[in-house]
Order: structure tokens, then C-alpha cells, then sequence
């Protein structure tokens, strides 16, 4: 499935398990609940993508594009929490 085009896609659900989907577009695609578990995706579009959640150390990902805000749910697999930082005290 090298290549493919799941360009403006909603793909809730979909399971992509071991897949080889390098090269390929999820460009602006719904991702919800979409399943990445040793999957190829080096090189994928992800930018303007959004719902999707998936741990990046059990997928093969070196080139992949990805868009912020969205691309801060590849953080999730880590259990860190994410916060704005604190407002500062100005002095008087």
C-alpha cells in the first residue's frame, strides 16, 4: 500500500497493523480511533490531519510531515503532561 492517497479520507477505525504505507497521504484526513502498530510510515503527509494517536516508538516514521497542534497526540504514548507554561509574577 506504498503511495497511497488517503487524502480528505475519514478513516475511523481503520486498522493499518504492520501495513508498508510509505510514501503515503493522510493529508486533512479524520483519524479517529485509526490503528498504526508496526507500520511503515516513513515519508507519510500527515499535516492537517487530525484525531489521530498512535505510539511513534512502534512505528518505522523517519521523514513523516506532521502539523501542529495535532502532532502533539504523538506525546500521548509517553504519559507526560503538557501544560501552558505559568503566568509570571510582575513585580511592582
Amino acid at each position: 500500500m506504498e503511495k497511497s492517497l488517503f487524502k480528505n479520507c475519514k478513516l475511523t477505525e481503520a486498522d493499518f497493523s504492520e501495513a508498508q504505507l510509505s510514501e503515503s497521504s493522510f493529508e486533512f484526513s479524520e483519524l479517529s480511533r485509526t490503528v498504526f502498530h508496526h507500520t511503515n510510515l516513513a515519508k507519510c503527509d500527515f499535516r492537517g490531519a487530525v484525531n489521530y494517536s498512535f505510539d511513534a516508538r512502534q512505528n518505522q516514521m523517519k521523514g513523516a510531515k506532521f502539523s501542529e497542534p495535532e502532532v502533539m497526540n504523538l506525546l500521548n504514548a509517553f504519559g507526560i503532561v503538557i501544560e501552558d507554561p505559568p503566568q509570571q509574577e510582575t513585580e511592582i
